[in-house]
């Protein structure tokens, strides 16, 4: 959460539980790890979310051209554009990934701290 700017983080602290449960089931994450969430662990995670879309919003919008007739806009520039937001997306992903195990480790010490 404090990797985002005030502003969006403002944003995320005014979201209701139930807006913030709902922008991470429209991204695909499990419905019954999402429920299993309490407020600040949803914050996080739509923080997270949040800036991995901002990222790729940066990447697209340095690798794409402005438009048709800008210079680089040929097939080759355009196939090598596609490969680093495809690697770019990958690494994203893999980000993605690295965080859920991180919370699915949190989850298992807060488990067996309670038991």
């Amino acid at each position: 959460m404090d990797r985002l700017p005030s502003d969006k983080q403002e944003l995320l602290r005014k979201s209701s539980t139930e807006r913030l449960r709902i922008k991470l089931l429209q991204i695909g994450w499990d419905e019954e790890k999402i429920l299993a969430l309490d407020q600040a662990e949803l914050l996080e995670a739509a923080a997270e979310v949040t800036l991995v879309a901002e990222r790729s919003e940066t990447v697209v919008k340095e690798t794409l051209p402005a438009n048709d007739n800008s210079p680089g806009s040929s097939v080759a520039s355009d196939s090598v554009r596609l490969r680093k937001l495809e690697l770019e997306e990958r690494r994203m992903e893999r980000e993605e990934k690295t965080a859920e195990r991180a919370e699915r480790a949190a989850d298992r010490e807060r488990e067996e701290k309670a038991a």
